[in-house]
């Protein structure tokens, strides 16, 4: 074809792409206006009557103002790269909210009140709050009473990294009481998710192909915990795995980049402390990393995450009278009581919380992790990050509760997903280069994003919730795919979601 045809068959296609790019987003942004006016005023009266919970039209009101964003983003006519930031955002939070059900536990029950709380009240003492303990004399499990007042019993750090979400609902009439105060804490997961998606996806795009970098950020988003965990409810491991994220980007920037380089890992290492405590063990290691290519943005980062980490002591210090223990108590020096051997086994080849059972795409980040496809300081970056995964994974394994408790997935290693999906990128060129690694990589790939969509959408009732919750960690019947298909058929037993 010449190219006065190739212009003029371009013209005739842009000429009724960009009015339907046009149409989709005015439909997107009615959804999306409902959504907003649903955190301002507690109500969605609009299109979704079909869903009687209130909750339940939320979250498919933003799946929908999400799809439409796709759509149109789709229909633009632009180049595909461009769009792919936009696209991984409103695509994952599309996915992540289109379940219509909030996936935490007691865990993250106070998570999902304290923001609302804190823009409100002025406080992080909940005793102002009485839709959240009604009794004041007894306390559920994730509360603690410190100097005669409430606070969570886990950190804060996820919570406040939502803040900005719940804005609309500060300045509305919206209730405490009101049931869609845990999905907007769900909306806030979903998009720190996603976010550390998109920053996976640029610390990618540096070191490999645009094919490779965009395999392994859907994999990340759809084949892993961060489905089924990370982007369901405000756990302490939702905003760690978004620190983890802020890290790579940092220390796969620019090496002439060294303020930002140094700003970013020190925020992203202090928002792992901040999140969850234990998490201090892959803030020191991914800091060894950029200290092995960059000591001066070390320094800036040493600086800027030692201010989280101190203010992060600091509270724990005059709210719960502890500097290091937090609101575990005496389970922060005790917990680590699990045999090494079954905790390690458990976290990675066990049939319901095993990583490489559940997500079985990142066994071949190893071979990333042991010989990178990259020179210089990268490659030395590379290993000591994966090492500093296979560290939290060692030390894990001595953790009580290493499977995770009440959950759908493994979790206790979630906030290492971004390194794993690191490796996953970097070995992918490698792993399609010939049809025999393709198609193995292939079905991985596949299992894994099964998996992790069989753990989210699939109704959590009868005997079905009883393998995947509650399972015996080493019962076969419990290997997610098998117990969908076994129980696809039994009654339902127990409503969805219920404890």
């Amino acid at each position: 074809m010449s190219q006065p045809a190739v212009a003029i068959e371009h013209a005739r296609v842009a000429s009724w792409r960009r009015p339907l790019a046009y149409l989709l987003s005015a439909g997107a942004a009615f959804y999306l206006g409902q959504a907003l006016l649903t955190m301002i005023g507690g109500r969605v009266e609009l299109i979704v009557r079909r869903h009687p919970m209130p909750e339940e039209r939320f979250e498919v009101v933003w799946a929908l103002g999400a799809l439409l964003i796709v759509a149109a983003l789709l229909a633009w006519d632009s180049p595909l790269l461009r769009k792919l930031p936009a696209l991984i955002i409103a695509g994952a939070v599309a996915l992540y909210m289109g379940n219509r059900v909030v996936g935490g536990s007691g865990d993250t029950i106070p998570a999902h009140h304290l923001p609302l709380h804190l823009l409100c009240e002025g406080t992080l003492a909940f005793d102002t709050e009485a839709p959240v303990h009604d009794n004041p004399d007894h306390l559920e499990y994730y509360y603690v009473r410190s100097h005669g007042k409430v606070y969570s019993r886990y950190p804060l750090g996820s919570a406040l990294l939502v803040l900005p979400v719940f804005l609309p609902s500060a300045i509305g009439p919206f209730s405490h009481n009101n049931p869609v105060i845990n999905d907007i804490a769900k909306l806030g997961a979903a998009l720190l998710t996603a976010f550390g998606g998109l920053m996976l996806f640029v610390v990618l795009r540096r070191l490999t192909s645009v094919r490779a970098a965009a395999g392994a950020t859907f994999v990340f988003l759809a084949g892993t915990a961060a489905l089924p965990i990370l982007s369901q409810a405000l756990w302490q491991h939702t905003g760690a795995a978004f620190g983890t994220a802020l890290c790579l980007l940092g220390l796969f920037d620019e090496p002439t980049r060294r303020k930002r380089r140094g700003l970013l890992v020190g925020l992203g290492a202090g928002i792992l402390v901040a999140c969850r405590p234990v998490d201090v063990v892959i803030s020191v290691g991914l800091g060894l990393a950029l200290l092995a290519s960059d000591r001066k943005a070390f320094a800036v980062a040493t600086g800027v995450g030692s201010v989280l980490v101190a203010l992060t002591v600091l509270y724990n210090r005059l709210a719960l009278g502890t500097w290091l223990s937090g609101g575990y108590g005496p389970e922060a020096q005790g917990g680590w009581s699990s045999p090494f051997f079954e905790g390690l086994a458990g976290l990675t080849v066990s049939p319901t919380r095993g990583l490489f059972v559940c997500s079985p795409i990142l066994i071949i980040a190893i071979s990333a992790f042991v010989s990178p496809p990259l020179e210089g300081d990268r490659k030395t970056m590379v290993r000591i990050s994966g090492a500093t995964a296979l560290a939290f994974m060692l030390m894990m394994s001595k953790w009580w509760a290493w499977s995770g408790g009440w959950c759908a997935g493994p979790r206790m290693l979630a906030e290492t997903l971004p390194i794993w999906a690191l490796g996953t990128g970097l070995a992918a060129e490698r792993w399609f280069a010939t049809p025999s690694r393709r198609a193995v990589a292939g079905v991985l790939a596949a299992l894994s994003v099964a998996t992790s969509l069989l753990l989210t959408y699939a109704p959590l009732t009868g005997r079905y919730f009883d393998l995947v919750i509650h399972p015996s960690a080493w019962d076969v019947n419990g290997y997610i795919p098998l117990a969908f298909l076994e129980t696809r058929f039994d009654p339902p037993s127990r409503p969805p979601g219920s404890p």
